[in-house]
């Protein structure tokens, strides 16, 4: 579904947090005061069966139940403009609770499941398919009344922090995001961060796949014939997993999280509260609709 949010942050901010009074927030995104020394005995939660990496921040932001939450009361909403011109939101009666839990990639591929399947495509699923089916369906004058909808109707906000919106000034977690964004920028900074991603390219050569080395890559150098895309996905995911890189620069990038954390706690935890009025709204509209 598409939602256009605009300064819809901004109102979040706001109106669900009620009339609680805001703490400072911290500086734009920044290294500076994060001792990842003093926690070491923190670890992230890595599941490599359905591809989820646990940091200490995303307790602040949506979890992926209430992120479906959010989408359904939006289907609703989208739907009561689109009935106002004679349309409805084929959306709305679809089950949003049965949608698989996306894999993280902030480290590239790395559930083996996927890969043999999908190699470096995303993986698709069924509420996908059937939802491209039915907005494909839909007649031009359908696809104009959304348009005009999506511009007026006031949708809730996903916050998470990988959504684009959620750093702007304004976001309602604006804290946690740049929080997120400086633990990743510390992490990626580390020597143990540099020798975990020399040990994965060291594999992939082994293997005979030339890695990628910059350091926004997490990819090797893909094949020039589509089919052999999967086989150099295996590789690339059995490299990652015989050398633990996953776990090793989560267990990094949890650390700086934690020491963030132990410094603007008061703000995340303002921001936690707007997310779960947001949540308890969403639920009011699914209620009323």
């Amino acid at each position: 579904m598409r939602v256009c949010l605009g300064a819809i942050f901004l109102v979040v901010a706001v109106t669900l947090a009620g009339c609680s009074s805001m703490p400072p927030a911290p500086p734009h995104p920044t290294t500076t005061g994060l001792d990842a020394a003093r926690f070491g005995g923190v670890h992230a939660v890595v599941d490599g069966q359905i591809g989820t990496i646990t940091l200490p921040l995303d307790v602040y932001q949506m979890t992926w139940a209430e992120l479906q939450v959010i989408d359904h009361a939006n289907d609703v909403l989208l739907d009561d403009c689109l009935r106002k011109s004679g349309f409805t939101n084929p959306l709305r009666t679809l089950d949003r609770s049965a949608i698989p839990v996306a894999e993280d990639r902030r480290y590239g591929i790395w559930v083996a499941v996927n890969a043999r399947r999908y190699a470096y495509e995303l993986p698709s699923f069924a509420f996908a398919v059937k939802g491209d089916a039915l907005l494909r369906a839909q007649s031009a004058a359908w696809s104009s009344a959304e348009d005009s909808c999506l511009r007026s109707t006031p949708l809730l906000p996903e916050l998470t922090y990988t959504d684009s919106r959620a750093g702007l000034q304004g976001s309602p977690i604006k804290t946690g995001t740049d929080g997120a964004a400086a633990a990743y920028l510390a992490a990626s900074r580390t020597k143990a961060w540099r020798i975990a991603r020399q040990q994965w390219w060291a594999c992939l050569r082994m293997h005979k796949v030339s890695p990628r080395t910059n350091a926004t890559d997490w990819s090797p150098v893909l094949p020039t014939n589509p089919a052999a895309a999967p086989r150099t996905a295996m590789i690339d995911v059995n490299c990652k997993a015989s050398t633990k890189i996953i776990q090793t620069l989560a267990d990094i990038e949890a650390r700086y999280q934690a020491a963030f954390i132990a410094h603007h706690r008061e703000q995340l935890e303002f921001e936690r509260r707007a997310v779960a009025d947001a949540v308890r709204e969403a639920k009011r509209v699914i209620a009323a609709g």
